[in-house]
């Protein structure tokens, strides 16, 4: 879709947030893998949208969740049964607790 911008005085083209989410993956056979920006969490982050001046970013995770399945209840975590950071594969990912990540972790001897 292609918008006229005000401020700059010009047309833009405006993508999708899957288009722009899927840019950033590389699909294996397994894991999708993130190339996109990578935070200090080591977890990658797209800016999802921006709100005045100020963006707003979220894992690539939570975005992969939200594309493919659906909203994330409140004070849910999106976790990762392959324990892959870079893994953005909806497969991969579960809903659950910071106690149900803690348990998973010790389950998996991390």
């Amino acid at each position: 879709m292609i918008r006229w911008s005000e401020t700059r005085n010009r047309f833009y083209k405006v993508t999708s947030l899957l288009d722009r989410f899927l840019k950033y993956v590389d699909k294996t056979n397994e894991c999708w893998i993130w190339r996109g920006g990578i935070g200090s969490h080591g977890y990658g982050v797209l800016m999802i949208k921006k709100d005045g001046r100020r963006s707003i970013f979220d894992t690539a995770p939570r975005i992969a969740w939200r594309l493919f399945n659906g909203e994330i209840p409140s004070a849910m975590q999106v976790l990762h049964k392959c324990d892959v950071r870079a893994c953005v594969n909806p497969d991969h990912l579960f809903i659950g607790t910071q106690k149900d990540n803690m348990i998973d972790m010790v389950r998996k001897e991390r």
